[in-house]
């Protein structure tokens, strides 16, 4: 990114997304601002795949992404206030660790590694965002870490205060996650930022409350109040009257033909809603996959077409498969745990009463 554009700059862009007034000329500054936000992305994957490497995890995702235009555009227009010059996850890292302990070991070294010192490539944002020790109305568990770039190199001077964010769960909670994610896909829904039908809602956040029970990341209060039969024939009342289990046992994608042999680690994925046909591109370099990205956006948003793509990166195939389940129209995990649950002797009903 030239480091000429200036946070005034990106400031006013973030205006006429607002009120619908963005010339060219402002979308291509756009682009090229978040694009560089990839550079911080690429840094603070780095340092977490070294630091699990140390501690011999083998079982570890982490993946990265540039938020998606309609998402920063949608988030502009839902938070009158907010600006886009401070919006603090335009750039993305992702970590799925085993379990809570493993979540927090985490969260607490790199506390200790960017938030007191000074010579810190990162320096964390406080508070941290713990969403597991209190979970978002919806369900919604994980920890949020918020890093502003300080690091020292010259030439990259110009990315000096810009936010990333990382996130911190647990491979439950992010089957719990994607899974809603793949149902706002297909019910053409908006669960994911609050709104949408109220009884969906419920349903999702009552399976939050279940799956925690495998993950051990249920709360005191939600402890002290949890009625297990009374959640049960709520979940199966919410999912006879709106069929939300077999919508999802019913979905998959049909793929383009790939080479997973192909070692760049930039994959850009495009989703047809309309005929559940993902298309994985593998650009040949960073510089290619940021240009073919852009291009794709906004060649969605001028056609208005039923569709979604992203530019996302990890080490192979199979791990963005892993990262991006709801890309793929997986949710078997998810059905395969809730399931078990309804017919009350499973694994989940064990864990319940202990």
């Amino acid at each position: 990114m030239s480091d000429n554009i200036s946070k005034t700059k990106i400031k006013t862009i973030g205006s006429h997304i607002k009120n619908s007034s963005l010339s060219q000329d402002d979308l291509s500054v756009f682009s090229e601002w978040r694009s560089s936000h990839a550079i911080l992305t690429r840094e603070l994957a780095k340092t977490l795949k070294i630091k699990r490497k140390k501690k011999n995890d083998k079982q570890f995702i982490i993946s990265r992404r540039l938020k998606r235009q309609p998402s920063i555009f949608a988030k502009l227009t839902r938070f009158p206030n907010m600006q886009l010059n401070t919006m603090q996850d335009i750039g993305g890292v992702r970590i799925i660790l085993k379990n809570q302990k493993e979540v927090y070991t985490l969260s607490d070294e790199l506390n200790i590694l960017c938030g007191s010192n000074k010579k810190a490539m990162f320096v964390l944002k406080k508070p941290i965002n713990d969403y597991i020790q209190k979970p978002k109305e919806d369900g919604y568990r994980s920890i949020h870490h918020v890093y502003s770039y300080s690091g020292s190199s010259k030439k990259k001077e110009f990315l000096k205060g810009m936010f990333i964010e990382l996130q911190i769960r647990t491979q439950i909670q992010h089957i719990w996650a994607t899974t809603l994610e793949i149902f706002d896909i297909k019910n053409e829904s908006s669960l994911k930022i609050g709104e949408g039908n109220q009884e969906h809602r419920e349903f999702f956040k009552l399976c939050s409350l279940i799956l925690s029970f495998i993950d051990k990341t249920t709360t005191e209060i939600e402890k002290t109040n949890f009625v297990l039969e009374e959640v049960y024939d709520k979940l199966v009342t919410l999912n006879n009257k709106y069929n939300i289990l077999g919508l999802l046992r019913g979905l998959n994608v049909s793929i383009n033909h790939i080479d997973k042999k192909n070692k760049n680690d930039f994959f850009i994925l495009e989703l047809d809603y309309s005929t559940s046909k993902l298309n994985i591109t593998i650009p040949n370099s960073e510089e290619d996959a940021k240009y073919i990205y852009a291009g794709r956006e906004q060649d969605i948003r001028l056609r208005n077409e039923s569709k979604e793509v992203v530019l996302v990166s990890g080490e192979n195939m199979k791990a963005i498969e892993k990262a991006y389940p709801n890309y793929f129209l997986d949710a078997k995990k998810f059905i395969a745990y809730i399931s078990d649950f309804l017919k009350k002797d499973g694994v989940i009903w064990k864990a319940i009463k202990g």
